[in-house]
């Protein structure tokens, strides 16, 4: 699933050097009072590309494990702590406020 991800991100990345786009998305996720709490999203070429990188290093890492650790009984563990680490640092690629950063 992550080779995938990883070949959708390396033709988006070739979408966005060829044409040199830069997306901002801004997810509201909820309010209080006056104030609101969203979660900035910035895709330019860089973070695709970085992104790339790390799904296709993950993605190998995955696959070593699934050998390495198949006697392990704690395989599955290991699966979810790593799988978290791919989804937090493809968050903070695409972040787009220190305040999700620091988070």
């Amino acid at each position: 699933m992550l080779f995938s991800y990883c070949l959708f991100m390396g033709l988006l990345s070739w979408l966005f050097f060829n044409f040199s786009k830069t997306m901002i998305i801004e997810v509201d996720l909820f309010s209080l009072s006056s104030m609101n709490f969203g979660f900035l999203m910035v895709l330019d070429k860089i973070s695709i590309s970085f992104s790339m990188v790390v799904t296709l290093i993950s993605g190998s890492v995955f696959l070593f494990s699934q050998k390495y650790m198949e006697e392990d009984p704690f395989k599955d563990r290991f699966t979810w702590i790593l799988m978290s680490f791919v989804i937090s640092m493809n968050l903070l690629i695409f972040s787009g406020s220190l305040f999700f950063i620091l988070l």
